[in-house]
């Protein structure tokens, strides 16, 4: 949704342009689909983590370093939140939150 949001907020300002910015959102989704496709888990900036013998145990919220978040990884293990599905929701939540703080910081740096 952050990339989304960057999207619409450059084409909220009168330009001329030579890509139409349905074009875009077109891109951006069928890259975050390819991108969840490739994760087990299905969600974006989240990955399992396994035990030595290959037992998934928990989930980490992983960001890259090309958005330059101040916020740092974060694990969530199965055995912490309760099960597996629990652990997921913890992970999901934490992601949108920090993504959505970055994406309001970064409309308010920009306007």
């Amino acid at each position: 949704f952050a990339l989304k949001a960057l999207i619409d907020k450059i084409y909220s300002v009168e330009n001329k342009r030579d890509i139409d910015h349905t074009i875009w959102l077109n891109r951006l989704a069928l890259w975050l689909t390819a991108a969840s496709e490739r994760r087990k888990g299905g969600e974006l900036y989240i990955t399992n983590i396994y035990t030595s013998n290959k037992q998934i145990r928990g989930c980490k919220v992983r960001f890259p370093t090309t958005l330059k978040l101040n916020k740092s990884n974060k694990s969530f293990l199965f055995s912490t939140f309760g099960g597996q599905d629990k652990a997921l929701l913890a992970a999901v939540k934490y992601r949108d939150i920090i993504l959505s703080d970055w994406i309001n910081d970064f409309i308010s740096k920009n306007n």
